[in-house]
């Protein structure tokens, strides 16, 4: 999977949008020639090379994942926690943990800048 240019409207059908919580100091036709020197070339790596990690890199931002972090900080909360305070816990309790709390991470990087901040 790579970088594909498609109209805004097929990309967001409907739903809402927001501006992202870092604006970019680059002029918008120095995003765009970035972002599009890598159609067809940027190459999808969940952990190092997803949508987040493009659009920071293309507007010149630290390229990282919000959405990466806050779930592999959840998971590993979670097993650990599970670990330290179930006393034997079976594997498949230590993974269910881990994985709860990986899918909680990655609930709470979608909330909004500002839903997090009040």
């Amino acid at each position: 999977m790579t970088v594909t240019e498609e109209p805004y409207h097929n990309v967001v059908r409907g739903r809402p949008t927001c501006l992202a919580p870092q604006q970019s100091s680059l002029p918008t036709n120095t995003i765009l020639k970035r972002a599009r020197s890598k159609l067809g070339k940027w190459q999808y790596q969940l952990l190092s090379a997803n949508c987040e990690h493009f659009t920071n890199w293309a507007t010149g931002l630290n390229v990282s994942s919000r959405q990466v972090k806050s779930t592999l900080s959840g998971a590993a909360i979670a097993g650990v926690a599970t670990a330290v305070f179930v006393k034997e816990p079976s594997f498949k309790m230590l993974l269910t943990m881990t994985v709860i709390g990986g899918l909680t991470g990655l609930a709470a990087a979608q909330l909004p800048i500002k839903a997090i901040q009040q």
